[in-house]
């Protein structure tokens, strides 16, 4: 069982607000959990995570066997239990790609795992950039009404992936080609075909 909730009673103070939840989620499986306001929809989320004001008192909770309830809300964080904005507040100075990649490498290092540099997260981001643009094109392909809105959308998905590939590619390509042609026996032959005038 992924995440497992056992007669759970949480109380704000001394209000008690969850009395005896109890909810099991597999993996793989969404659950959505509804309520009118009050009903403890919030109040569950700050428990779980481990939001401080949020006492449980009674039950337990468990993620992938392991007592959550015991670890701190930057332990479980670590381990993927955590709380995300809705709307996510600026924060002045801080660009977006920088507090993102600061998140990534702090899960990283809770796991043990070697940190990312800042060019492999920018190669990370530029991939995902693709694949977005990719899906949006061939959306708006398909749903085109006529063929010179297909023909237009077709060129400028041609030149995003263009653009999108050499920004990905571009230092490795050169470097390789670079070393091959160091080597003095390249495995391939290049040709360049340049346009001329007869005189």
């Amino acid at each position: 069982m992924m995440l497992s909730i056992s007669n759970l009673h949480v109380s704000v103070g001394d209000k008690p607000i969850l009395k005896g939840l109890t909810l099991d989620v597999p993996a793989g499986e969404v659950h959505a959990i509804m309520g009118p306001n009050g009903a403890g929809k919030s109040t569950l989320g700050y428990a779980v995570a481990g939001r401080p004001g949020y006492e449980a008192t009674e039950g337990g909770v468990s993620w992938k066997g392991e007592d959550l309830l015991g670890l701190e809300p930057a332990e479980r964080a670590a381990k993927g239990v955590f709380l995300s904005f809705q709307y996510p507040i600026e924060i002045p100075g801080v660009p977006a790609l920088t507090f993102v990649r600061t998140a990534l490498n702090a899960q990283k290092r809770a796991r043990g795992e070697e940190e990312v540099s800042a060019p492999a997260f920018l190669k990370l981001v530029k991939a995902a950039s693709t694949m977005l643009i990719m899906s949006l094109f061939t959306y708006f392909l398909f749903n085109a009404r006529d063929a010179s809105e297909k023909l237009s959308l077709t060129l400028l998905l041609v030149i995003a992936l263009v653009y999108a590939v050499r920004d990905l590619l571009r230092d490795d390509m050169i470097t390789a080609i670079t070393r091959r042609l160091r080597k003095g026996k390249p495995r391939w032959k290049i040709r360049l075909l340049m346009p001329y005038t007869r005189k």
